[in-house]
């Protein structure tokens, strides 16, 4: 089964929330999940690992400091380090950049992507032993498939030459029913309790007589 990227994104936003994340940064997290997924790129599956992963905790030990990019509980988050490289706030430089310990490094991606266009300059991503590149037209370029690790080091390098294979774009998701449910558990959180009042709004006809 397949999901339209509005659902997908819509979903992930809501789930983004459900963990404890303000609706400015759950909205950057359903952007970044349906970046991915366009690219037939486990996203979803990325973004559920990182809610579990920060679940229940204060999101400022996630949180990375803009000069060091180390975050005080040591993992640094990818939703807030993706939103502040693209929203300017790493030295515009040719020097490279590097995240000591990223949480699910795949959902970086669409932030440097827009960091790249912003900039006009291409972005490289080492992500294990594969090299990524984010070019400012908004292409993305592999040399194997990436993976998507629980965390690791990564180093931006800037106008760099994209190498690779350019990975497509497509209009579905293609993520599992398992992947979908488990967003659905933390969207959950952000559905107000039923009341007496709206349940009884929504029987419809089954307690009104239309005839």
């Amino acid at each position: 089964m397949t999901w339209s990227l509005n659902e997908i994104e819509a979903l992930s936003r809501k789930a983004a929330r459900g963990a404890g994340y303000s609706w400015g940064l759950a909205e950057e997290a359903g952007r970044a999940v349906r970046w991915l997924e366009a690219r037939d790129l486990p996203g979803a599956q990325a973004l559920v690992d990182h809610l579990k992963r920060v679940d229940g905790q204060d999101l400022a030990s996630f949180t990375p400091d803009a000069d060091s990019w180390t975050a005080p509980g040591g993992t640094a988050c990818p939703i807030l380090a993706g939103t502040m490289l693209a929203d300017g706030m790493a030295r515009s430089g040719p020097d490279p950049i590097t995240l000591p310990d990223l949480a699910s490094p795949l959902l970086l991606l669409p932030f440097l992507s827009w960091m790249a266009t912003a900039q006009g300059r291409t972005v490289g991503i080492g992500v294990s032993d594969t090299e990524v590149a984010l070019s400012p037209e908004g292409t993305l370029t592999q040399t194997a498939n990436i993976p998507s690790p629980a965390s690791a080091p990564v180093a931006l390098r800037f106008g760099v030459d994209p190498a690779g294979d350019t990975v497509a774009e497509g209009l579905r998701s293609a993520c599992s029913a398992d992947t979908v449910a488990a967003l659905n558990a933390f969207a959950h959180r952000t559905y107000a309790p039923a009341t007496e009042e709206s349940r009884l709004a929504g029987a419809g006809a089954g307690l009104t007589d239309n005839d």
